[in-house]
C-alpha cells in the first residue's frame, strides 16, 4: 500500500480562494492512499482465470469419453481447491468473504458445475439406445450388458 501524507500546520496552503480559512490553531491533514493491485491480480486472479481457460480443453474431448473428461475436470478442481487453501493462508482472516475469495469460490463452483454436467452427459451416453455397450433409459439406471455376437459361426 502506498501512502503519501501532506501536513499543513495552519491550513492556509489548502484553503481555496473565497472559502473560509481554517483557524491557525487547527491542523489539516491530507492523506492520499493508493492500492497496489498488481500483486493481487497476478497472484490470485490470473491463476484462476488460467484454470478456467484450461477447463475448456474438456470440450475438445469426445463427449462420450467420460473418463478422460472427468480426469481433466477432477485434476483442475483439485488444483482450484488447493489454490483456495493456499490463498486462505495469505489473505487476512475476516468474518466475511472478500471479493478475491468470492472470485476463487466462483471459479471452483464453475469447475464443480462442469463436472456435474460431464456426469449427466456420460449417463446419457451410457443409456442411449444407439450407443454400443449399454442400452437402457436415462431415468432408470438399469443397464444391460452388451455382448458381441459372432456372426461367423
Amino acid at each position: 500500500m502506498n501512502i503519501e501524507c501532506i501536513f499543513a500546520l495552519d491550513g492556509r496552503d489548502l484553503a481555496k480562494p473565497g472559502s473560509e480559512r481554517p483557524r491557525p490553531q487547527e491542523y489539516t491533514v491530507l492523506l492520499l492512499v493508493s492500492r497496489q493491485y498488481m500483486s493481487t491480480l497476478t497472484n490470485a486472479i490470473m491463476p484462476v482465470v488460467f484454470m478456467e481457460i484450461l477447463s475448456l480443453i474438456v470440450y475438445i474431448v469426445e463427449p462420450c469419453d467420460v473418463a478422460d473428461r472427468a480426469a481433466i475436470t477432477t485434476t483442475l478442481f483439485l488444483a482450484a481447491v488447493t489454490f483456495k487453501t493456499y490463498m486462505s493462508t495469505l489473505l487476512p482472516a475476516l468474518p466475511y468473504l472478500t471479493s478475491v475469495e468470492w472470485f476463487l469460490m466462483a471459479g471452483t463452483g464453475l469447475l464443480l458445475f462442469q463436472g456435474l454436467m460431464i456426469a449427466i452427459v456420460g449417463t446419457w451416453c451410457v443409456n442411449d439406445e444407439k450407443t454400443d455397450g449399454f442400452p437402457g433409459t436415462w431415468w432408470k439406471l438399469s443397464f444391460e450388458k452388451h455382448e458381441d455376437v459372432d456372426d461367423a459361426t
